[in-house]
């Protein structure tokens, strides 16, 4: 499909401040495509009478912090170089929010990490079509964070899915997919990198197609289906059973997206904040050997060697 066809589609683009967000945007404006409008969820305000939607225009400013330590342009630099308007958003189901939105008129709703669930009321706004770019291989890691459980499950491939916006969140048929190689010790913000460039390319290549009629939907597969929320505690501990190398990857993957791996010696709690190497098949005869250079932790395998800081008491 010849993503010249994007240019000139009426797209109301969903998303937040990150990577996942901006390169698809930017991805759009660059193929031509009418941006008629960005949707944001808004910053706190104090008082007990938030309004359900404001529109404003865009501000261009400094480049904002995506994940890990990666920069980008901020999604209202990309709204103001089109002149599109920003919305921020509370309640979606207001009345209110669906006139906003409504004056848009357009023909696709794109949504890419954007945190808040899409009712039908707004995506029937759009004539051609409402998809969600998804960073994983639908129908696997349903949910707010699938790159996180990629690590966690220590998954070899993951990838990229776009598809319709239903009523369950990450159900909808399939429109593209593409999948991504996961390599040991693969940061977790180069796969994040990766997953952005590539649902890019395929909503910029699915906008083409909605705006010829030219979808061809298809179900999600009904096996491998998962779902999973955000991460809790227990989720980030390392467990002494596990091998160096998946401690080594798993603290890897998730460092660069803000999480902090743990374990404990059970009496006390100690928090990774980097990993230096992975010695398979040393053993160092205790749970945690201190030395200059941070500290090597004892595997099933091997040892993990990581700068760690005391968390106090057993969690």
């Amino acid at each position: 499909m010849d993503a010249a066809n994007a240019r000139g589609s009426r797209v109301l683009f969903f998303g937040r401040h990150c990577r996942l967000s901006a390169v698809p945007l930017r991805a759009l404006i660059d193929a031509g495509a009418n941006l008629v409008g960005v949707v944001v969820p808004a910053p706190p305000r104090p008082g007990p009478h938030a309004t359900p939607i404001r529109r404003r225009e865009p501000r261009r400013g400094p480049k904002l912090p995506l994940a890990g330590k990666a920069h980008g342009p901020a999604l209202d630099s990309l709204a103001a170089e089109v002149a599109a308007p920003m919305f921020e958003v509370t309640d979606l189901r207001a009345t209110a929010t669906r006139h906003a939105l409504a004056e848009t008129a357009p023909d696709v709703i794109a949504v890419s990490c954007f945190p808040l669930w899409i009712p039908p009321e707004v995506r029937s706004l759009a004539t051609r079509g409402a998809v969600n770019v998804h960073p994983s291989l639908l129908p696997r890691h349903r949910g707010p964070d699938p790159l996180f459980w990629v690590y966690r499950c220590g998954d070899t491939h993951t990838g990229v899915t776009v598809h319709l916006l239903t009523d369950r969140l990450d159900a909808g048929d399939i429109v593209a997919q593409r999948t991504i190689p996961v390599e040991p010790g693969l940061p977790g913000d180069v796969l994040e990198a990766r997953c952005a460039e590539v649902g890019a390319d395929l909503l910029v290549q699915v906008v083409a197609q909605a705006a010829i009629g030219a979808l061809r939907p298809r179900p999600q597969p009904t096996t491998g289906a998962s779902y999973e929320g955000w991460p809790e505690d227990d989720d980030l501990k390392i467990d002494p059973e596990w091998t160096c190398t998946r401690a080594w990857h798993f603290a890897r993957g998730i460092l660069p997206l803000g999480y902090q791996p743990w374990f404990t010696d059970g009496r006390r709690t100690f928090i990774i904040s980097h990993v230096t190497g992975v010695r398979p098949g040393i053993f160092v005869g205790e749970l945690v050997q201190r030395g200059p250079r941070g500290a090597a932790i004892q595997l099933a395998d091997g040892v993990l060697d990581a700068e760690i800081t005391e968390g106090g008491n057993d969690r």
